[in-house]
């Protein structure tokens, strides 16, 4: 196992050629959490991609609760923009994770910046999908209506 085997079944990265997943892979640390063991709690403003190789890991929000396993990855958002995490994220089992810091997403920036693009591409379509997913258009338009109805300002979920 290993740093190629967490980017080959990554959603963000296993779609890349083997020589953009070792490009990746310079920058990656090897980080291990024991289960029952906290990765992070909501408000820290860590900035750190994950990506399991091994284990499962709870986010946890507002009594909201979402398992991750081998394959999966978490928290793209705070490389990109520094902002508190609205989560928690605990261990369930031993973990494996391949981290890539903020430090070393800014020297992956310098270096490598065709990789970094695509890593950007990557957590834009996986936030798409997500968007697009979660979505409800009923809720939406139902606010839409709402809203016109008392002529208050659209709120951010609205229709433009």
């Amino acid at each position: 196992m290993g740093k190629f085997t967490a980017l080959e079944k990554a959603q963000l990265t296993k779609n890349w050629s083997l020589e953009e997943q070792s490009a990746l892979a310079h920058f990656l640390k090897e980080l291990r959490v024991e289960e029952k063991e906290t990765v992070f709690l909501g408000k820290s403003g860590e900035r750190m991609l994950y990506f399991i190789e091994s284990g499962a890991v709870r986010l946890a929000f507002e009594g909201t609760e979402v398992d991750l396993h081998e394959g999966d990855s978490f928290a793209e958002m705070s490389i990109v923009h520094a902002t508190h995490k609205i989560v928690s994220a605990f261990a369930l089992k031993d973990c494996v994770f391949w981290v890539l810091p903020f430090q070393k997403w800014e020297d992956m920036k310098r270096a490598a910046p065709m990789i970094s693009l695509k890593l950007i591409e990557s957590i834009c379509q996986k936030m798409a999908q997500l968007l697009n997913n979660n979505f409800q258009p009923h809720q939406a338009l139902a606010e839409k209506s709402q809203s016109a109805s008392s002529n208050r300002p659209p709120s951010s979920f609205e229709f433009q």
